[in-house]
């Protein structure tokens, strides 16, 4: 997500307002040509020299940019600090200052270079997107709601989607998913098609989790006419049957769901939990030992489900469905499992005597 400014290898003419002596602007052309080659050693021994007591900005700068090519951010930060003493209105300075800072993970830092960048070039927004992001990585996404909120809101003309992907991301992280929606909405809608799915699934989420129903079914409807194939749909379709307790069609949405793409165990469990709900215990108490069974396997998409639980939930659905051998078997191996055993074992009581009466 982050899409931080490059390496700045600017003009020295153009870079400072500090005087610059011929002689010295034409050395920094060499050393800026030599950097945009990669000839680093050269570039290095050209500034040797320049290096004096008191050297001019964009000397430092220079040094600054060698170290950040040679992945020394922290010293390219010092020679930074010497430029700016002198120089404190030079943008670039400011810019590769902020990338130092993020390459060593001081996200803050960077974020605030980066705000300081925008002050100076107010015609330059990508500089205040990135101090957002940078914000978001320091873990305060309420700093990057103000800055992104200020964008958008100055922004005469269409924004760019990142910014509103930032935000929609900002809003999330703060636990504000009803501000969300709109930049969720417009994501959900413009994205390129590779990264729509997730936003559109983004935004059904949070619609059911505001127990907005009415916009997630409409959106549901319509993204299923379009991708009838993909098992998310499906998925989120029978989360917002199961809010209208519309049980049968979300064991149908479940069930299409998970033929399409195997889902987890507690999926699975959930729709044996509707069989029993639906009056259905003979296809309950198959589910339940089927997914028993694969948990005891240690199958990878049925590791988060309880192996006692689905025993013992098999033994009653079982035993509702009055298939009192397969009832037997499956509180027994309920019995193995300490958090089900008393319960199974006070239920085999129970069941010996239909056991006996059967002919």
């Amino acid at each position: 997500m982050l899409l931080l400014a490059g390496l700045l290898l600017v003009p020295v003419a153009e870079a400072s307002s500090v005087p610059l002596a011929p002689s010295l602007q034409q050395a920094l052309v060499q050393v800026q040509q030599q950097l945009a080659a990669g000839q680093l050693a050269a570039a290095e021994a050209s500034l040797r020299p320049l290096l004096t007591a008191k050297p001019h900005p964009l000397v430092a700068f220079s040094r600054a940019q060698l170290a950040l090519l040679q992945q020394q951010p922290g010293e390219a930060l010092r020679w930074l600090e010497v430029g700016l003493r002198d120089d404190p209105d030079h943008v670039a300075a400011w810019l590769n200052r902020a990338q130092a800072h993020y390459l060593l993970e001081q996200f803050a830092a960077a974020a605030e270079a980066f705000e300081q960048s925008f002050r100076l070039q107010p015609d330059a927004p990508r500089w205040r997107y990135n101090a957002a992001l940078c914000y978001l990585q320091a873990g305060q996404p309420q700093q990057a709601v103000r800055l992104l909120t200020g964008l958008l809101e100055a922004r005469s003309v269409p924004a760019p989607l990142e910014w509103h992907a930032a935000l929609a991301r900002a809003l999330l992280e703060l636990q504000r998913p009803a501000a969300a929606i709109e930049p969720l909405r417009l994501l959900a809608e413009q994205a390129p098609a590779d990264e729509q799915r997730r936003w559109r699934e983004l935004l059904l989420q949070q619609e059911l989790a505001l127990n907005r129903l009415q916009p997630a079914r409409e959106h549901l409807r319509r993204w299923l006419r379009q991708d009838f194939s993909d098992a998310r749909w499906w998925r989120l379709q029978g989360q917002l049957q199961l809010r209208q307790n519309d049980y049968r069609g979300a064991l149908v949405s479940l069930q299409l769901a998970h033929w399409l793409e195997p889902g987890t165990g507690h999926e699975r469990q959930l729709m044996a939990d509707l069989c029993l709900q639906l009056g259905l215990p003979a296809e309950a108490a198959r589910r339940y030992c089927q997914l028993a069974e694969a948990v005891e396997a240690g199958e990878a998409g049925a590791v988060d489900a309880d192996a006692g639980f689905c025993w013992l939930q098999a033994g009653r659905a079982a035993w509702n469905a009055r298939l009192w051998p397969q009832a037997e078997a499956a509180l027994r191996r309920a019995c193995r499992y300490p958090p089900q055993q008393a319960e199974a074992e006070s239920l085999l009581a129970q069941l010996q005597p239909l056991l006996r009466a059967m002919p």
